[in-house]
């Protein structure tokens, strides 16, 4: 029997490669060049080998591999199809970077080929890069070098290039008569490939005009050595300064002219030149360039430059010729002068600063100059600005010069003006100094008053300008005082009889030993009406005359009965000493001030002249047909709690003889008028004698924070008037703390599965009082867990705080609590059953 049956035949994408293997090496391989090689594929199956993918990887850096199957086009990867028992050849370019270096060290790669049915993989495929050791350089044969007589460069033009790929040592040696003048600045180097090396040939060129000849021989010790010719030609190059016409005393912007002549080799040169001429090294400005034959005129303008020295003229020429761009420089020494304009200058001054009358002073001084100080005076004039003496200073070394001032007579403030002059009349007068003459005087007395009583009383003397205390005296139990000082001008502080007297510019020079008689007249004496306004006086006798203030302290003893803000000061300028008599007027010192310290009382006036015999007293003014109003405290205090209204008074006196109206309360400034509200009605009228508290109040913000605030409440009354009164107190206010908290809980699980966890509840946390707070919440209930258990709330805040539940594995019924504590220690607890 025989049964009919089919046989597939699969396709078979078999194929071979030849001319390829793995770790096969391309030789032959020249850098900075594309190197083509081939292989071959042949298609070995019984199907074409279709879209075989062609590629290479892990290139080194320095190789870049391209591929073709035609030899035309060339990229990185190319796809071909082999037909069954046909041969494709694959090119593939190997193109290797200028330098890279030879062998097969980094040179190796992969060639990949891959279809849908078939990889074939060829790794450790190996270029062989060839060594190359070529080289050039500039000027292959011969050189030719212009230089100046003595110029010394350094020519640069040989510059070897290594082309090659590998480091190339070389050797330089130079020979010939160029040898006497020339030299290489290195005798060896090691050029990299593709790098260049300059050959640095150093010279100065000898002082004629000749040719010299040389060898420079390049050994690489590989190739031959080269030689290279080297033609040198010297000329002289030359810049003769024929005539320099400057001025005698120059300044700067003046004319200097110079006529010069340039000769390179042995011919004048008059084209392609560029002058410049320098004053020293600054350079002065061209203002005339003429040629004329082979001469050339050159003139500039004098730049700035310190006076009273001499100094060099240096011309530069640069002339532009068929060798290059050559240059030389004449320099004259000492050939321009700058006029002295500089007066001497004192840097050191030290004179006797205070001593005695009939004794000597001195005076040293150290003077520079920038030529010679030829001679110094001191002109000295009297305190009151007559000549008193001019002396010379001698020059006792080098800069230093010295002289003595001739035992002054006359004490006082003295001043010396220095005249010095230098060689060249230049003269410095502007610096001055001072010393004072003075005398020691004994200043003694007895202070008692007319009925013998002693008189306690206290000095300061200070010198006007520091202030610094010269002097400190004050009377013993019998009043007598003494005190040496010098003879001159202080300031003078007194106390006594609850008078203190500061008096600015006191003449002690003019003063008699004993300057001061003080009395302490009864109040009755004073010749004021009613003498029961009188507080308290005194009476002097002084050969003084100065100004100043004067203070008077009391107690409240003193003024009882008497309305304090309506205290003056009066004066009488013509007191009978011996008889306690006022024999003029008692004027009131204008300028007391209306502060009243509640300590010490004192009232202070400026006292416009204190001399011979007078009298001072405070008193009391009558005040007629005017309102007073009086506060009789400074200060009030109100403790509140935040958001509260709190009420508190002021209490008014009314202590005029004409009633208070329309009085009113303002808050004016500070923190209790910027963060609080203070009112108070206003009050109509309060009769003259009457004392009343007013009602005020003040509120306080809700959450405000405590502390402590103050302000200035004004009190007002007969605005519009000419008697309008203003008062002024200080309200103190002071916020309480305020902890308090609150919460609202809600904890609704009833009933909890053994075992479970989740949610149990929050609690909502709020802040009421008025600062931030710190809680801590906690519970015995170990099956909760609180989150967070510790948190900061701000004042006017809330937060929330979670319970969370891990149920026990046990039936069983709860009563537990959450407990919450603030930092101030308020505790509160909320219970729950489970």
């Amino acid at each position: 029997n025989s049964t009919a049956s089919d046989i597939v035949v699969e396709a078979n994408q078999t194929y071979y490669v030849t001319g390829l293997a793995d770790a096969m090496t391309f030789s032959d391989i020249e850098h900075g060049e594309s190197n083509i090689v081939a292989f071959n594929m042949t298609g070995d199956g019984n199907a074409p080998s279709s879209s075989i993918l062609v590629s290479t990887s892990g290139t080194h850096d320095g190789i870049i591999l391209l591929l073709s199957k035609d030899n035309i086009s060339y990229n990185p990867t190319t796809t071909i199809t082999v037909q069954n028992q046909s041969t494709e050849t694959i090119y593939l370019d190997i193109q290797v970077d200028l330098g890279e270096s030879p062998g097969t060290t980094d040179h190796e790669f992969n060639i990949n080929l891959v279809n849908s049915q078939l990889q074939k993989d060829y790794t450790g495929v190996k270029a062989f890069v060839l060594t190359d050791n070529s080289w050039n350089i500039t000027y292959e044969d011969n050189i030719t070098i212009n230089g100046v007589s003595g110029q010394n460069t350094v020519n640069e033009n040989l510059l070897i290039f290594n082309s090659g790929n590998t480091p190339i040592n070389f050797i330089f040696s130079l020979s010939g008569n160029i040898t006497a003048f020339a030299n290489l600045m290195d005798s060896a180097e090691t050029v990299q490939p593709q790098e260049n090396y300059t050959i640095q040939l150093n010279y100065t060129a000898p002082s004629e005009n000749n040719y010299y000849f040389g060898n420079l021989t390049v050994d690489d010790s590989i190739n031959p050595d080269k030689y290279i010719q080297i033609d040198f030609n010297s000329f002289v190059f030359e810049l003769n300064v024929i005539d320099i016409t400057a001025p005698s005393q120059a300044l700067a912007g003046d004319t200097i002219n110079s006529t010069v002549e340039l000769k390179y080799g042995s011919n004048y040169i008059t084209d392609n030149i560029t002058y410049k001429m320098y004053v020293n090294s600054t350079e002065c400005p061209l203002t005339s360039n003429i040629t004329s034959g082979n001469n050339t005129n050159l003139s500039c303008q004098l730049p700035s430059m310190s006076d009273g020295m001499t100094y060099g003229l240096k011309i530069q020429s640069d002339y532009d010729g068929p060798d290059g761009l050559v240059q030389v420089v004449n320099t004259t020494y000492d050939a321009v002068y700058y006029r002295d304009l500089t007066a001497p200058s004192i840097t050191f001054k030290n004179i006797t600063g205070q001593f005695e009358v009939h004794t000597d002073g001195t005076i040293n001084l150290t003077i520079e100059d920038n030529v010679q100080v030829d001679t110094v005076l001191a002109q000295i004039s009297y305190p009151n600005s007559t000549l008193f003496d001019i002396i010379i200073l001698a020059n006792t070394s080098q800069e230093n010069y010295t002289g003595t001032i001739p035992m002054p007579e006359t004490i006082g403030i003295y001043t010396v003006t220095y005249i010095i002059n230098d060689t060249t009349d230049n003269i410095n007068s502007s610096a001055t100094s001072t010393f004072e003459v003075y005398e020691w005087q004994t200043y003694e007395g007895f202070l008692t008053d007319l009925n013998n009583n002693s008189i306690s009383a206290s000095f300061i003397v200070r010198d006007p300008e520091t202030q610094s205390t010269v002097a400190s005296f004050a009377a013993n139990s019998t009043g007598f005082y003494n005190a040496t000082i010098k003879r001159k001008t202080y300031d003078l502080e007194m106390s006594f009889l609850n008078a203190t007297i500061e008096l600015s510019d006191v003449d002690f020079a003019s003063l008699p030993t004993d300057f001061l008689d003080i009395d302490n007249p009864p109040t009755s004496q004073f010749g004021y009406s009613p003498a029961t306004y009188v507080v308290k006086g005194f009476a002097v006798d002084t050969a003084m005359s100065a100004s100043g203030n004067m203070t008077f302290s009391y107690t409240a003893s003193d003024a009882v009965g008497r309305t304090e803000d309506n205290l003056y000061v009066y004066k009488c300028a013509s007191w009978d000493y011996l008889n306690r008599n006022c024999d003029s007027v008692l004027t009131k010192v204008t300028g007391t001030s209306i502060t009243r310290d509640k300590i010490s009382n004192p009232r202070t006036v400026t006292v416009h002249g204190i001399s011979g015999f007078s009298a001072y007293l405070l008193a009391e003014e009558q005040v007629l047909n005017q309102p007073v109003l009086q506060i009789p405290t400074s200060q009030i205090l109100v403790v509140s709690d935040h958001n509260t209204t709190k009420d508190f008074t002021i209490p008014i006196q009314s202590r005029g003889a004409v009633d208070l109206t329309g009085i009113e309360f303002t808050c004016e400034t500070g923190d209790v008028c910027t963060y609080f509200t203070v009112s108070g009605q206003s009050i109509n009228l309060l009769e003259s004698g009457a004392d009343y508290d007013a009602p005020l109040n003040l509120t306080v913000p809700e959450y405000f924070t405590p502390g402590t605030y103050t302000g200035t409440v004004s009190v007002t009354s007969n605005s519009g008037s000419v008697y309008a009164q203003y008062k002024t107190l200080t309200l103190s206010v002071v916020v309480n703390e305020d902890n308090n908290f609150s919460y609202i809980s809600n904890l609704t699980i009833a009933g909890l599965g053994g075992g479970t966890t989740g949610l149990f509840g929050t609690i909502l946390l709020s802040n009421t009082g008025n600062e931030q707070s710190l809680f801590d919440l906690s519970t015995l209930a170990s099956y909760l867990t609180l989150s967070p258990g510790s948190i900061t709330v701000g004042k006017n805040n809330t937060d929330l705080i979670n319970i969370y539940y891990t149920a026990p594995n046990t039936v069983g019924y709860y009563t537990d609590n959450i407990s919450i504590l603030s930092d101030s220690s308020i505790s509160k607890n909320i219970s729950f059953d489970i």
